[in-house]
């Protein structure tokens, strides 16, 4: 979030010219549609969502590894590809993985947000908050996405938001981004509740006509 920004206010050095306020405007635009899916679709979209977290921390997480061996940049993309496709497959078929890959993801990129490290330390602490987030998710999956992903997407939402209807002072974003991410959460608990009860009546559906088909083979 805090790169957004930054692209952002490099943007508007160069409101000026006009094509690259136009090319801002473009990119405010497709943050605020990724942030307001993320906020109300984001358990619905789950797969694609840990698809796409497992392949942008392999892709980092190869990246930097490979950076530490002195290797070349063509065999560091290269690393950092594979690393980032084995991620993203990983993500994908290992439901677990994957709901532990977003979940660190999401805390990892809310922490660094908030706390914007700059020693080892405070680094080091905003990784351990993601892996915490990622346990519980795993654990508390339905309720740890739902937030997760209603807050963040809120924030981007809240971020691109106020960019592009010329609202860039801090409490306007802050305000959008907390408004949304409380409807968000609202939205998505009541709508995959209503799946939820659904799948249930289901099972007890079959159950009752398993036991009148078993009454009536009885007599």
């Amino acid at each position: 979030m805090e790169f957004i920004i930054r692209i952002g206010e490099l943007m508007d050095q160069v409101k000026g010219m006009e094509e690259l306020t136009r090319l801002s405007q473009i990119f405010f635009l497709m943050v605020l549609v990724i942030g307001l899916l993320n906020c109300f679709l984001g358990y619905r979209l789950l797969r694609f969502w840990v698809m796409l977290v497992g392949f942008a921390t392999g892709a980092v997480a190869g990246a930097m590894g490979a950076h530490t061996m002195n290797l070349s940049k063509t065999a560091i993309l290269g690393i950092a590809l594979a690393a980032a496709l084995l991620l993203a497959a990983l993500a994908f078929f290992i439901y677990k993985a994957g709901i532990f890959i977003l979940c660190a993801g999401i805390g990892w990129a809310l922490t660094i947000y908030a706390v914007h490290p700059t020693t080892s330390l405070t680094f080091f602490l905003c990784i351990l908050a993601g892996v915490g987030l990622g346990i519980l998710g795993v654990h508390f999956a339905k309720p740890i996405i739902i937030a997760g992903t209603a807050i963040q997407g809120g924030a981007f939402a809240g971020i691109a938001g106020a960019h592009l209807v010329q609202l860039e002072e801090m409490p306007y974003g802050l305000l959008i981004g907390i408004g949304t991410a409380v409807l968000g959460i609202l939205v998505q608990a009541a709508t995959n509740r209503e799946k939820e009860d659904e799948e249930e009546e289901e099972p007890e559906t079959e159950r009752k006509k398993v036991t009148y088909n078993e009454q009536r083979s009885k007599k």
